[in-house]
Formats: structure tokens, C-alpha cells, sequence
């Protein structure tokens, strides 16, 4: 289950939001400072929502959005034939390769950062751009900027929501910025002028991620007293997972 950021997972190709996005980052990263116990430091870590009553605002306007926008578009994804959503996946899974090659050569891992460019290569061509995973899912690991930056800082940041995008950590907005930077949509659109190529794809991905997890989406909305808290909780500690290693089960996920 992939939650957190359910809506654009790719960069608007808008210069304003991002520096307003990355200043919003900025300015609660500097306000946000994490404990030195180590037992202090977990439970901050597990909890690290300094701007709760905002986000907690925001979480309400994308819970409509959600319901308006995104269900609807999920739902409508979700009804087309398996081979058709197969190959749309495998196609935004490939586009990410670039960065997964970065990122792990950030991190020191040139044998993931090789594997990634192998898989890039061998689907962009033989699979006809991507639509086809002739390489398998054996050896996949996606890296981000956000990551990169958690891993060398030692921690994931403070809890964001942001409107139209969902869950955030501090190193996963920056990560997001970042990594949009050098994504395929963003150099297309660069150069062919069609600025509102990233914006189409991150729609395309994002409704993807929430049509995967429709039905416990529905479920948490449907059984939790706080179904803030609990995407909050879902969203950091898959999160940490992602970051510093571990499995991502569901049942064993604070959602309360």
C-alpha cells in the first residue's frame, strides 16, 4: 500500500509553487529541532508534526479534493482492462529510472545505480519505452532525493501536508523538488516548450497510486476516529522504512 502522497507525485512545471513549496519546507525544517535522547528522539521521530493544526486544515481540503477529483478518476482507471493498467505502471515505473540512478550513486550504491541504468535501457528500447517490463521486478529499488537527504542527515524531518499533493516529510519535499528537476517530463517539456507535460503525468501517476489503494483509503476513512492521525502515521512510518530499510506491512502500521 502506497499512501502519502496521493495526488501529484511529479513537478508542476511551475517555477512560483516550487520556490513557495521550498520555502515552506525550509522555514519548518529551521523550526523543527529533533531532541538528542535517543528515546526522546524516537517518539519525535514517530510523531514530528510541529504544524499539526495547518496540516490538519489541509488534510480536510484534500479529502474533498479526493472525493471529487481522484475517486472518480480512480474508479474510472480502475474499470479499464488489466493489460491496459499494466502497461501504463510499467511505463511511470521506467520513467523514474533516472532518478533511481542518481540517487544511488548519491547514496554510494553504483550496483543498484547499475542495475537501474541496465533496466532503463533494456525497457526504454526492447520494451518500447517502457510499456513492456522486460527486466522483471527482481533487484527494484527506487531511490529519491528525499532519501538521499534522510539518509545523510540521520532523519526523515518534520510532517507536512500540502495542498493538491498529500503527505510530505521536510527531506521528502525537498526530494520532490529536487528530483523533478532532472525528471524525462520536465526535460521534454523544456525543451519542446509544453509546460504542462509534468502536470499531465504527475495527474496520470497520482490517480495510479490512489486507485491501488482505493480500497484501504476507503477503509481508514471508514473505521478511523482520526483519519488524520492515521494517514499521518501510515505515511512516516512507511516512510522511515523506505528510507533507513525494513518491510512495509500494513497490519503491523500504527493507524490510529
Amino acid at each position: 500500500m502506497r499512501l502519502g502522497t496521493f495526488f501529484l507525485p511529479t513537478q508542476f512545471g511551475i517555477p512560483c509553487i516550487n520556490v513557495l513549496l521550498l520555502c515552506t519546507l525550509l522555514a519548518v525544517s529551521a523550526c523543527a529541532s529533533a531532541p538528542y535522547d535517543p528515546l526522546e528522539r524516537v517518539e519525535y521521530e514517530r510523531i514530528n508534526d510541529p504544524l499539526e493544526p495547518t496540516n490538519r486544515a489541509i488534510f480536510s481540503f484534500n479529502t474533498v479534493i479526493q472525493a471529487v477529483i481522484m475517486r472518480p478518476l480512480a474508479i474510472a482507471y480502475d474499470s479499464l482492462p488489466e493489460g491496459v493498467r499494466t502497461a501504463v505502471g510499467n511505463f511511470f515505473t521506467n520513467l523514474a529510472e533516472p532518478r533511481n540512478i542518481a540517487n544511488a550513486l548519491l547514496q554510494g550504491d553504483p550496483k543498484t545505480a547499475g542495475t537501474s541504468l541496465g533496466r532503463f535501457v533494456t525497457n526504454s528500447s526492447v520494451g518500447l519505452g517502457g510499456l513492456i517490463n522486460i527486466t522483471g521486478s527482481e533487484n527494484h529499488g527506487p531511490r529519491d532525493f528525499g532519501q538521499t537527504i534522510a539518509l545523510w542527515s540521520g532523519g526523515t524531518g518534520a510532517h507536512l501536508e500540502l495542498p493538491f499533493l498529500g503527505s510530505f516529510s521536510v527531506t521528502a519535499g525537498i526530494g520532490f523538488l529536487v528530483d523533478g528537476l532532472y525528471s524525462i517530463p520536465k526535460i521534454q517539456a523544456n525543451r519542446g516548450g509544453h509546460n504542462n507535460l509534468p502536470l499531465l503525468i504527475g495527474i496520470n501517476r497520482g490517480m495510479i497510486i490512489y486507485s491501488d489503494n482505493l480500497a484501504a483509503i476507503d477503509e481508514i476513512y471508514r473505521t478511523s476516529p482520526d483519519p488524520y492521525t492515521s494517514f499521518r502515521n501510515i505515511y512516516q512510518q512507511r516512510r522511515r522504512q523506505f528510507v533507513f530499510g525494513g518491510s512495509y506491512d500494513l497490519d503491523n502500521l500504527e493507524i490510529d
